[in-house]
């Protein structure tokens, strides 16, 4: 009678062990859940972050379609100039 229960709690608690284990470390389980959750808050960052720039990006398309004075300002940066303009180019001589 005793070897028979002390066999009964030894397979019971290799059970629970196998199932903690599982819990623990199985494809379903806390630590792999965990990982996907942090996964899925990198996403979420990603994904702000993109949509932040595709803002800006629509910002700076409108004003190009629509803002004369940052088309001129865009182009000059560009070393563009309107046909009645002179653009003079400065070069700096090499030190001896």
């Amino acid at each position: 009678m005793k070897k028979s229960k002390i066999a009964l709690i030894s397979v019971i608690s290799l059970l629970v062990v196998i199932i903690l284990l599982m819990l623990t470390f199985g494809n379903y389980g806390f630590l792999d859940a965990h990982r996907k959750y942090r996964h899925n808050q990198t996403l979420a960052a990603q994904i702000d972050s993109v949509r932040a720039e595709v803002k800006m990006l629509e910002e700076e398309i409108e004003r190009l379609r629509n803002d004369t004075a940052y088309i001129l300002r865009v182009a000059r940066d560009k070393g563009m100039a309107l046909p009645e303009e002179k653009v003079f180019r400065f070069v700096q001589e090499e030190e001896k």
